[in-house]
């Protein structure tokens, strides 16, 4: 008899720290559920600065630039002049070499390097997004 009493005693006390444990871990989902807000807030922000700072600049007038602003070669006859579609400067063929889709052209366009790396780190942090959060319904 004291044997099973006390293994009943041992399945509550296993049952509370569960519950406690649920509630933690819920605590934590709302947590990082919160979190996960902030980041895509910051990275709106992020985006409207940096299109801010592009619409500022402006698209550059090839007349206006000698020298591609990623490398610094000055352009001439066999260095040719090529717009970033993203941020709209001036680059050389070597600083940019990448096509990829942007807001503002449905088809892959030509942008910097830069701005490739913006695009592809952006895209591949929504990447990310979009598996976690399919990977937590999956789970429910």
């Amino acid at each position: 008899r004291r044997v099973h009493g006390r293994a009943e005693a041992e399945v509550l006390v296993l049952r509370d720290e569960l519950a406690r444990q649920r509630d933690a871990v819920d605590k934590l989902a709302i947590r990082k559920s919160g979190l996960l807000n902030e980041i895509s807030r910051l990275e709106a922000a992020l985006d409207a600065a940096l299109q801010a700072d592009r619409d500022a600049e402006g698209w550059v007038e090839n007349s206006a630039v000698v020298a591609c602003v990623g490398c610094e070669r000055k352009f001439g006859l066999l260095r040719r002049r090529h717009h970033c579609r993203n941020c709209g400067l001036v680059f050389c063929d070597e600083c940019s070499t990448h096509r990829v889709k942007v807001p503002s052209s449905p088809d892959p366009v030509r942008v910097c390097n830069e701005c490739n790396t913006i695009i592809a780190t952006k895209r591949a942090s929504k990447e990310r997004e979009r598996d976690r959060v399919s990977s937590t319904r999956g789970s429910g």
